[in-house]
Order: structure tokens, then sequence, then C-alpha cells
């Protein structure tokens, strides 16, 4: 505040004469903007009736133009030979829809040229003319009557009109026969000037009936017309057409566009020949356009050209005066330089009674402040606190004297840069500071952490920092203040402390004190969750020997770098400690909520830590032998388990496994110790299996919708001697886990193959399914052992098709898509096995050269009760049609199921309703045999 003031006042003037003069020029400018304004508002009219102007000008040359293009047509039922009769012209007539064409059309008509001396001729041949009306015309007679040397008598008429049928154009009274004769004499359409036509004289004379009439000559065929006077002597008539000028114009112009506007279209021959020349007055058309006694801008005149005569378009603003006062720019311009004019001196007027009034505070401030500068710094030297403030815009930071004394700079080294600071900072820990700060200021948080720092003369100290950020008007930060304490006797003693109480001093792990209180916390929070963990009670094999023969020097050596190996095979989350002697523990969390999962997890890192102490350990050049004995044991089992259970529990099992020999494994609980029994012996007798040839295929057969065998499945069994026959689903995860799948999927593979090429000799052309599992599958030589099996079998890879589950298209897709491109171009095929359970992606999907989808039997049982089921089901179907794919059903165990199936389209079914899976020779037999 005291700055802002103190930098008003060096700049800011006094007088209060400012604000006048403010209101002065700013009354100015705003009436020259305003003139500025209305001019422009002015011209941009001008503008607009000029292209309104050009605009009218081109509408009404189109449109006369169309009119114009009726007469050739008119004139050629002349050239033909002899004039026309009435059933010609009304043909001709109607074939042009002149009045749904031409609304501004008055009239259409054709006239002859007939000599005196065959007037009578004439007059006898139209009254004769029968083509149109029975009657024919036996009232035709040539009007006006009199002798003349020549006629041009009006032969036909649209629309008819009594009075002008066989009216002369030659009438001296009328006044037509020079118009007409320059219509011969040119040989081109000659309009005439504004006229009332002959059929209106009985009508009213308002000038909104004004016409025009545009002849064009007909010559006889054959005739010379190169000169005037050929013309003359070769002409047989003339073809015309009129129009009502008001019409035309009022086709092309609304009553909005010529609001405010006076539009008159003049013949200027018309004006010449002394006569008025009005061919058009919005005043006719119009009769609620406003006019106003004068207009601010001259008329807009511009000229055409109309069949050999010039019309002059003139048109007229005839806005009032004030009307361009109150136009949005103008209006705009005089507010908004008024307000902005009365802003600025109001400000200023404002500005110079505050800077008035900050001067008087100014030297208040200042001695208040001093005298609490002073103050802060005694009391920061008797509480041996720093404080700082960093400028953040300028990057410059202040520090009181006391911080210079803990960060080790001069008394005198009262401010620097955010960069002298950072320094200062232990460089282990000066990331940490920068991050810190920096989310301080983008969160506007507070900051509160310790670190360290390394004094000029090498020591290193330990500060505690808080500060806070301060925020401008508008919430963005400026700066950051806080305060320092050295805190580094008080770290040193804690950091003993704990050390001493919860640490072994020997490895540096955990003690029992810090077991114990991480293991209550683990099983409670496992208890909570439902998230298995297990504890490992890990007991050296060989230690008590070791520490006896080679001293307990040796002894805590071997103890060091057990506990380093151990530590090195840790998770995150694991800890490891030692309870004593030659004793260790480790906890396990996180390991699922499936208890085979976590009890295979457990297992897992119980056989590394084996593996690992089974390696000798180099103490002082000799090799020393230690094998582990491990217990493990499960939680949560209960929530009223304690530490302690856990931890006997881990002991009981870990003696078990010592009683079974060295470096074994065991565990304690009942359920699960007699799975990883069961899965070891399983594992066991599995790989003896495949030995003494215990593995065999059955063979399920697949129908299509009519229910005739459209393909088969191979399906692995094993034959064990004590329990009978095994399902698949048993043992293949043990084998997956184990690694025997590979030997398994090869020795299937090649079984495949060989049936394929059995079935391909007896004629046998069904597909033959077998699944892959994704193991097999991303093995990198898996492509080449198919491609090796295929050629030494003989088999056709079109007939195999490979099931593979959707979790293969999760993991490393564009390598996967390339493997299977390439089994493709072989010509196997591929099925999604138990498609609709998985994660598949449909953009991936498209991507693949998937033959057919299979549908897990989940959704197949309760098809026909279970809507969900029947919906997923259905999506499914959908999308293999959009795909182009087949759909296959499996675990079909009824009628209902199989007709509901093929109802939805279903392509393929297979299931123990059609077939049982039966051994492979018994079904190769059938097959064969049928085949």
């Amino acid at each position: 505040m005291i700055l802002s003031a103190t930098r008003l006042q060096t700049w800011l003037p006094s007088s209060r004469a400012v604000p006048l003069a403010i209101l002065l020029v700013g009354t100015v400018l705003t009436l020259l903007l305003y003139g500025w304004a209305l001019q422009g508002e002015s011209l941009k009219r001008a503008n607009d009736i000029a292209r309104l102007a050009a605009t009218l000008r081109g509408d009404l040359s189109n449109r006369i133009q169309a009119y114009i293009d009726t007469l050739p047509g008119l004139r050629t039922l002349y050239q033909r030979g002899k004039a026309p009769d009435d059933r010609q012209f009304e043909e001709y007539v109607n074939t042009l829809s002149l009045q749904q064409r031409f609304p501004a059309l008055a009239l259409t008509f054709t006239a002859e040229h007939v000599a005196q001396q065959n007037l009578k001729k004439f007059t006898e041949g139209v009254r004769q003319d029968k083509s149109l009306h029975p009657k024919g015309h036996p009232d035709f007679v040539v009007t006006p009557k009199g002798m003349r040397p020549d006629y041009m008598v009006i032969r036909h008429i649209f629309p008819l009109v009594d009075n002008t049928l066989g009216y002369d154009l030659f009438d001296p009274a009328a006044g037509y026969r020079a118009a007409v004769d320059a219509a011969i004499g040119k040989g081109a359409p000659v309009a005439t000037g504004p006229l009332r036509l002959v059929r209106d004289s009985g009508a009213s004379k308002r000038p909104e009936n004004t016409n025009v009439v545009i002849r064009l000559a007909v010559y006889r065929r054959g005739a010379q017309t190169r000169t005037e006077k050929d013309r003359v002597r070769a002409v047989v008539g003339v073809v015309g057409v009129a129009f009502n000028t008001t019409e035309l114009v009022r086709s092309v112009l609304s009553a909005e566009s010529v609001k405010n506007l006076h539009v008159r279209i003049v013949d200027t021959q018309s004006r010449n020949d002394g006569q008025a020349g009005v061919v058009f007055d919005t005043d006719w058309a119009f009769v609620d356009n406003e006019s106003a006694a004068t207009g601010l801008i001259r008329a807009q005149r511009v000229s055409m050209n109309v069949a050999d005569r010039l019309w002059e378009l003139v048109l007229t603003d005839q806005s009032a005066e004030f009307a361009y006062w109150l136009k949005p720019v103008p209006m705009l311009v005089a507010v908004l330089g008024t307000s902005i004019t009365m802003f600025l001196a109001l400000i200023y007027y404002i500005l110079i009674r505050s800077n008035e009034i900050s001067t008087k505070e100014i030297a208040r401030a200042t001695r208040d402040l001093l005298r609490k500068q002073h103050s802060l710094e005694a009391a920061q030297r008797i509480a041996r606190v720093g404080s700082w403030e960093w400028d953040i815009s300028g990057e410059r930071m202040q520090w009181s004297g006391e911080l210079s004394r803990i960060l080790g700079f001069g008394m005198k080294e009262a401010a620097g840069s955010y960069e002298v600071f950072l320094a200062a900072v232990h460089p282990e820990d000066r990331a940490m500071v920068q991050k810190a700060m920096h989310e301080a200021l983008e969160n506007k948080t507070r900051l509160d952490l310790e670190y360290r720092i390394v004094r000029r003369d090498g020591t290193e100290e330990v500060l505690h920092a808080r500060g806070e950020v301060v925020l401008d008007d508008e919430g963005l930060p400026v700066r950051m203040t806080g305060t320092v304490l050295d805190v580094t006797q008080r770290r040193r003693a804690a950091e003993d402390i704990k050390r001493l109480a919860y640490f072994d001093a020997l490895t540096g792990l955990p003690n029992r004190h810090l077991l114990m209180d991480r293991l209550g916390h683990t099983l409670r929070a496992a208890q909570r969750s439902k998230d298995m963990g297990a504890v490992a009670f890990i007991d050296l094999d060989n230690f008590k020997n070791v520490n006896d023969s080679r001293g307990h020097a040796v002894g805590d050596k071997l103890l060091e770098q057990v506990a380093s190996r151990l530590s090195a095979l840790m998770r995150e989350s694991d800890t490891i400690a030692r309870l004593g002697g030659d004793e260790f523990v480790v906890i396990m969390e996180g390991l699922g909520k499936n208890q085979d999962n976590a009890c295979a997890a457990a297992m897992l890192l119980a056989q590394k830590m084996c593996a690992a102490l089974e390696v000798p350990i180099d103490i002082d050049g000799q090799p020393c032998h230690s094998g582990a004995s491990i217990g493990v044991a499960l939680f949560p089992k209960t929530d009223q388990e304690s530490v302690g259970d856990l931890l006997r529990e881990a002991d009981t099992a870990m003696y078990r496994a010592k009683e079974a020999g060295r470096s074994q494994i065991a565990f304690f609980e009942a359920s699960m110790g007699v799975f990883v029994n069961q899965r070891i012996m399983m594992e066991n007798e599995l790989k003896a299996a495949m030995v003494q040839h215990q593995l065999s295929l059955y063979v399920q057969t697949q129908v299509d919708r009519r229910e005739r065998p459209a393909g088969c499945e191979l399906m692995l069994r094993w034959r064990h001697p004590q329990k009978g026959l095994i399902l698949a689903s048993s043992f293949m995860p043990i084998a997956e886990r184990s690694g025997l799948v590979l030997k398994i999927g090869d020795w299937v593979l090649r079984e495949a193959c060989a049936t394929v090429a059995i079935m391909r000799e007896a004629g046998s052309l069904l597909p033959v399914s077998m699944n892959v599992s994704t193991r097999q599958f991303r093995e990198p030589d898996f492509v080449r052992k198919v491609s090796d099996m295929l050629r030494e079998t003989g088999a056709d890879a079109t007939q195999l098709i490979f099931e593979i589950k959707e979790s293969l298209l999760l993991d490393n897709p564009e390598l996967n898509i390339a493997r299977m491109c390439k089994l493709a171009d072989m010509g196997i095929r591929f099925t999604i096995d138990d498609f609709g359970t998985g994660y598949s992606s449909l953009s991936q999907l498209k991507r693949l050269p998937i033959y057919s989808l299979k549908i897990d039997k989940t959704l197949v049982q309760d098809i026909k009760d279970n809507g969900g089921d029947s919906a997923i089901v259905q999506s499914i179907l959908a999308m293999a049609g959009l795909l182009g794919m087949r759909v296959i059903a499996e675990g079909v165990e009824s009628r209902a199921q199989a007709d509901l199936l093929i109802h939805m389209g279903c392509d393929c079914l297979q299931g123990y309703y059609f077939a049982k899976p039966i051994p492979m020779t018994e079904w190769l037999e059938t097959e064969v045999r049928l085949s």
C-alpha cells in the first residue's frame, strides 16, 4: 500500500482542472466520431441503393429478354410457306404456357401486311378459318374502316379481345405506323414507348395500366433482307408481345426492398419526344411506400437498353434526415464516447483525492513499519527462528538476519536470489524443495517440510520450513513468505532413538518390535478388506555349524549376506525382519482375495527365497552353504486372529518343513496346505502321465442349423490310474503354471494334424477345432512348429481351426495379430473361445483373421429364462453378422436351447444334446465309415 501510494504521487498531476479538460476533449472527440459515423451510414445507404439499381437493371433485362425470346418462334409460323391458322397459333401459345411463365404478359399477337387490293380476300379468308372455331369468324372486319394503301391487320391475339382482333396498326389516328415501320426497317425487335393498349381504350386511365409493346417484323420466305428497302418490300407482317410495366417491375421488387425509396423508370426517347415517358413509378405499385420531402443523398441513375430504346432507372432515397441519427453505429458512438469521457473524468478525480489522502498516511505508515521490523528482528533472535520472503515475479528472496546466520551467510547478506537459496539446500533434497514450493504456489496451499542444507563451512543442518502464498486481488500468487527453524539436533536424536528401538543393529532390518507393529497393521487391514496376505518364517538350515566352526564374526557376515539376498527379492509392499539368531520373517500383503491365487503367490516367493539361499555365500574368500526351511501361514482366516497366533502358525509350518528335509517349504493351513501338496503331487503325476501315455483325445461333433455334422472339437482327457477320467479344466491350469502346457500343446497339435490327414484321405472335409493355450501361442517358434507339423503329417491347414481365448488379444496385440495373420496365410482358421466373458476390443477384433466366435456355455445354459443372457447372445450374433463371422454355441443340452439358438440365427451348435465327447479312435472309425 505504501509503495503503490508513493508511485502514484510521482506521476499523478494534482490539478483539479484535469477532469474538466478530459470532459472537453472527450466531448469534441465524441462529436467528431459521431459525424463520421453519420457519414458512414449515409455512404452505406448510397452503396445499398447503387447495388439495388444494378440488380434491378439486370433482373429487368433478363425478364424483358424472356418476352422477346418468344417472338422468333412466333415468326417461324409465317415462314413455313403460308400464314398460320387459328389452331396453329393456339397450339403454339399453349406450348409456351405464356400466362404461367410470364405473369406480366398483356398480350401476344400476329399482324399480317395486306395490300388494299387484297383486303377483301384477306377478310374472307379470316372469316372462313374454322380450324379452331366451327363457325370461323363471321363478323370479322378490319378496323378502323377506311381506304388505305396497305394495312397491318392483327390476325391472331392472345388472350383474345374482340375489339383488338382485326385492328389495323397502320391506323393514322393511332400513330402506330412509325413504330411498326421502324421494326420492319430494322429487322430486329423494336419496343414502343409506354402506352395504353387498344383493348384498354375503354378502361381506366390509371398509370399502372401502362404497357410496352415489342414488335418483330416477319418477311417473305426466301426474300432478300439485306437492306432496309429489301426488308420493306419483303414484309408479310409483324409479331409482337406486350407486357404491363407495373407488373413486370413488381415481379422483381418487393415492398420491403423499396421502403423509404422512390423508384422511377423513364423511357428517355419518349421524354425527348415531348411525352412523359414514365414506364414505372413506385407510387403506382406500392401504395404504402413511405416518402419524405427531401432525401439525404442524390438519386442513383442507371440506364438500360430495351429493344432499341433507352430506359433510365432513377432510385431516390427518401429517408428523413433524423432517421440516420438513431442508427446503431452513430448511437453507439455517442453513448460510448459520452460514457468513456465521464468515466475517465470521474476516475481521475477519484485518483487525485486518493493521492491526497495517501500522502498523509505515508509518513505514519512508514514509522509504524520500522518499529514493527525492529520488534520482529528481536523476537527472531530470541527464538532462533529465521523468516524469508520470495518475490515470485523478480525471483528475489529476502531473509532475516537470523536466517542468514542459520544458512551460514554473513549477517549483512539479507537479500539474494532464489537460486542462491537453492544452492544452500542439500543436493539430494533440492528437487524435493523445488517441487514442494512450486506445488504450494500452484495449489495455493501452505508449505510445511523438512530439508537439509549445506553451510559454507561444509556442515549439514536440518531445517523445518513453513510458508504461505500471498495472492493479489485477482487471486494469483505474487510472493511467498515463511519461517525456518533449525531442528538438526532434535532430528538426530529422534533418528537415533528410532534406530535403536525398531531396527536390528547387525543387518539393519526391522527388529521384532517393528515387525509386530507392521504385522498388526497389515493383519487388521486384511481383516477389513478381506485381501489375502502371508507370513513366511525362515530358519537357516546350516547356520549353527557355520557359527560354531568358523566363529561368530563369520556367522554375523553370513547373516548380513542372507539379509541382503532376501531383501533383493522383496516387493515394495513386502516387509522382511530379523527376529534374532538365524530367524527371519517376511510379511507379504496384497495377494488378492482368492485363496488359491494367494497361496500360489506365497509359494512362488518362498521358492525364490529357497533358491537364493541355496547358492553358496562367499565369506572372506571361502564359500558358506546355508539353505533355509520356510513355513508359510496365510491370513486372514478369522477376524479374531492375532499377530501371535499368526507367528506361531508360521513357526509350526517352518518346523514341519524342517522335518521334511533341507530347503523345504510347508504351509500351516490344513486346507491350503492340502491344496499345495495336491498341486505339487498332481504336477508330478502329470509329468509321469505324459511319459506313460495316460493323456488322450476325445472328440465332440458340432452340427449346423439343420443338425447335420458341421465340424468337431478335440478335447483333452487324462485317464488317471486311481482317479479315473479327469477333465482338462482340472489339470491344465497346473500345466500352465508349471510349463508342461508347452509339451502337452505340441502333442495335441501333432495329434490334430494327424487326424486331419486321416480324415482327408478318407474323403472327410469336416473342420477340426483344437484349443491353443495363450502360453503356447506366444512361444517365439510356434508358427514354425505348426508349419513343420503340417508338412510332416501331410495335413491340410484349411481343415484345422485354432480356438484361442479372448485374453490373448489384450497383451501385446500387434505381435499376436501378426502371428495370427501368418498362420491364416497357411490356411488355418481361428475361433474366439468362450466369447462374451472377456474384454475383447471390437476395434482389434475386426482386424483379426477370425473365422468364428464360440459363445460361452454359461450364456447358453440360462438363455431361455435369463433375458440378460439372451440379449448378450443376440448382440454377439448381430455383431458377428456385421463382421462376417460364424457363431458356434457350446453347452447346448436341451431341445429348447437348440430351438431358440437356431431361431436367433446361430450357425453351429455343440453340446451333449447332439453328441457327447467320445474317444478319438471311436469317432474316427465312425467318420471314416460314413465318409
